[in-house]
């Protein structure tokens, strides 16, 4: 799990977002190191929840080819109530 902060270009406000990710390895061993470093990048970005989970969802996919993943943003904001959304791949949980 990890905090960031977003801005949402619809509600014009930054809202606060809890990343949780569910991750089954294949080959290649996640490094977490740079995950964090990633998620760190993506805090101050300009992006509705829906493209968030999509952007770090396929970095993941991309950079590690999982057996199977799952991304869920839990999403706190002043402007809109509380929203959850989750990505995952077939094999996932």
């Amino acid at each position: 799990t990890k905090r960031i902060s977003a801005y949402c270009p619809m509600g014009k406000d930054y809202y606060t977002a809890d990343i949780e990710i569910e991750f089954v390895p294949d080959a290649i061993i996640m490094d977490y190191c740079e995950l964090d470093n990633y998620l760190n990048q993506q805090s101050g970005l300009s992006l509705i929840i829906e493209e968030l989970i999509e952007k770090i969802y396929n970095h993941l996919q991309g950079k590690y080819k999982p057996k199977a993943v799952g991304v869920t943003v839990k999403a706190y904001s002043n402007t809109h109530l509380y929203v959850e959304v989750t990505k995952s791949s077939e094999d996932a949980q």
